[in-house]
């Protein structure tokens, strides 16, 4: 019985981990399944939160995040993918996520997460791959064509304002997740795609 619950576990683990990278193979497929997530999940966030489009406007920019969770618990964790766009410059710089939560509840699911920058300084120091606390209450129960949610997080990180929606799975927890972003080298070293 316990060989089952800790290969049960192992699995659950695996496929969590599957989930939280972008497709493709070669680091230019990766990106431009980073840069489709952006423009699918943008349009998303506006239709639920029509003031994030005056807020990136007028912000230094913005990062957008696709990230899985699980929680076994009392733990979870998880990790993802996503990109910061300086809004000066149009520069995109793709990242790596990781984060662990102590929970409350139960949570296994794939959402978006949105950060939006107000000052140079802000943006700057979340790519240095610095950790981030917040604190989390949501319940959320979700598909992709169906969805309910009631979510709100507070991050520890200045000038910075957060949104977040679940895009699959489900959750009902109270949970202080520790976030770990860094630049994704690999893809970062990529010529930068020609303007249209």
């Amino acid at each position: 019985m316990r060989f089952i619950l800790i290969a049960s576990l192992v699995t659950t683990v695996l496929v969590t981990i599957g989930c939280s990278t972008p497709k493709g193979t070669l680091p230019s497929e990766k990106a431009a399944s980073i840069q489709l997530m952006h423009d699918e999940s943008m349009p998303m966030f506006i239709e639920r939160h029509p003031e994030i489009r005056e807020l990136v406007a007028k912000s230094y920019g913005y990062a957008l995040l696709s990230r899985d969770n699980l929680t076994i618990w009392f733990a979870g964790f998880g990790g993802g993918y996503g990109v910061a766009v300086e809004n000066s410059t149009g520069k995109r710089t793709y990242l790596k996520d990781a984060h662990i939560n102590l929970d409350l509840g139960f949570d296994f699911r794939d959402y978006r997460s949105l950060l939006i920058f107000n000052n140079a300084l802000a943006f700057k120091n979340y790519l240095t791959g610095s950790w981030d606390c917040g604190v989390n209450a949501e319940v959320a129960l979700t598909s992709r064509d169906r969805w309910f949610e009631d979510s709100a997080e507070n991050t520890f990180l200045n000038g910075v304002t957060y949104y977040e929606f679940t895009d699959s799975g489900g959750a009902l927890r109270l949970g202080l997740p520790l976030y770990n972003v860094t630049p994704w080298t690999e893809l970062n070293a990529l010529p930068a795609p020609a303007a249209k």
